[in-house]
């Protein structure tokens, strides 16, 4: 257990007094196979770290969800929890910067049971993802950003699950 906390620590706090180091929060929308039941509203953070100049190393997770109606008349929800890690190629500087992110994806989506008639489940996912942004400086230690991310995911019951991310936020440089 300590060397996975001594492994933790140098992951995300020893870089991050030798470099630029951002953190970003975010809202968005997560199109799982473009079904209706799997349109999520989506919620997360980021935290980027700068490893050389014009690329960064980019992990974060988010919390999805969607609600639809049960034949009892009840409302349940679907959870989505995406975890991304994967690196952003950065063009432009302030105040105007674009990016270029590729990396890897693990989803876990699930939905509670409610009755023996809606038993629920619990999915894991993973797989590549491609993704696109802008990031705008709006203050000198803020960036307003958007981006656009093409999943494809590896799991049942399809086995190849498309999933499109667009979100939009706040990034918060205190390293430079």
């Amino acid at each position: 257990m300590r060397r996975l906390c001594f492994a933790l620590f140098a992951l995300f706090a020893l870089p991050a007094t030798v470099s630029a180091t951002t953190f970003s929060f975010r809202l968005g929308g997560d199109f799982l196979n473009y079904t209706t039941n799997s349109s999520f509203l989506d919620m997360g953070f980021g935290w980027q770290n700068e490893i050389a100049k014009g690329m960064e190393l980019d992990l974060g997770a988010s919390f999805g969800i969607v609600t639809h109606s049960l034949t009892n008349q009840t409302v349940a929800p679907i959870f989505f929890i995406p975890v991304n890690g994967g690196l952003n190629f950065l063009f432009g500087d302030d105040p105007l910067t674009f990016l270029v992110g590729f990396g890897l994806t693990p989803v876990f989506t699930g939905e509670p049971g409610v009755d023996a008639a809606n038993p629920g489940y619990f999915r894991i996912y993973i797989g590549p993802y491609l993704k696109a942004g802008i990031r705008v400086k709006v203050h000198e230690l803020m960036r307003w950003y958007a981006e656009v991310e093409q999943d494809i995911l590896v799991g049942g019951p399809t086995w190849i699950n498309n999933c499109t991310r667009v979100t939009t936020g706040l990034n918060f440089n205190f390293g430079k």
